[in-house]
């Protein structure tokens, strides 16, 4: 190499180096945020798809078996004549493939629809085969034995709810369904202050946590729902 193509040689000091690596650090800090920000999205589409996948489970049921909904797996009724219930059929061993036992799976046939895509492990109780919670309005919170039928709900009136396992609070994950005070314990908490319900008629939405507990007073109302 001569000496004039040398001296045509450029390297970076020091400087020129901490300048790149510092414009390097604030692009991936404005970067970051949106990308946490739309991969929260899609994962927030996916569980609103899987709870939809939920609802129409039910309403389809509720087509095959005289527009009577699901048994909502309540606790003590369970105990009582141990049936299946739309998650599983008695007794729960809490193990994943159970769903497959439940009234549901002919209908879905996919376990991943049982869960949030933010569902970590490790899980507590009925969370295991889940990330989702019935509405015991359908079992008049354990004091009919057989469901209502679909007519007796409003179409404003949920169905389903999307909740974390809260470790203090055992009970939450029994079985599979629940009061909707017991529900606020976990609501939101997986999609940042964002809660996802489904309704009856097959819709599906997503609230802010603050509007559930606005709803939670209405009694009764689309949470508090259960027929007379």
């Amino acid at each position: 190499m001569t000496r004039r193509h040398r001296k045509a040689l450029h390297y970076f000091t020091l400087i020129e180096m901490l300048v790149v690596v510092a414009i390097i650090a604030i692009l991936l800090s404005l970067l970051l945020p949106a990308y946490r920000k739309s991969n929260e999205v899609a994962n927030l589409v996916v569980c609103a798809n899987s709870m939809r996948q939920l609802v129409l489970a039910d309403t389809t049921y509720v087509d095959d078996f005289n527009d009577r909904l699901a048994f909502s797996n309540w606790g003590w009724l369970e105990w009582y004549d141990h049936k299946a219930g739309w998650l599983y059929k008695f007794p729960n061993n809490s193990a994943p493939g159970h769903v497959e036992t439940g009234l549901f799976w002919p209908y879905l046939n996919t376990r991943a629809i049982y869960h949030c895509p933010r569902d970590n492990e490790p899980d507590v109780g009925t969370n295991k085969l889940t990330s989702y919670m019935m509405n015991g309005a359908v079992n008049s919170y354990g004091v009919s034995d057989l469901s209502h039928r679909l007519e007796q709900f409003n179409a404003s009136d949920v169905l389903f709810f999307e909740l974390d396992d809260v470790p203090d609070t055992p009970m939450l994950w029994n079985d599979g369904s629940s009061y909707p005070w017991e529900v606020a314990q976990a609501i939101g908490q997986r999609h940042i202050d964002i809660a996802v319900l489904g309704h009856f008629d097959g819709h599906v939405v997503t609230i802010a946590t603050y509007e559930y507990f606005t709803m939670l007073a209405q009694n009764p109302g689309p949470l508090w729902c259960a027929p007379e």
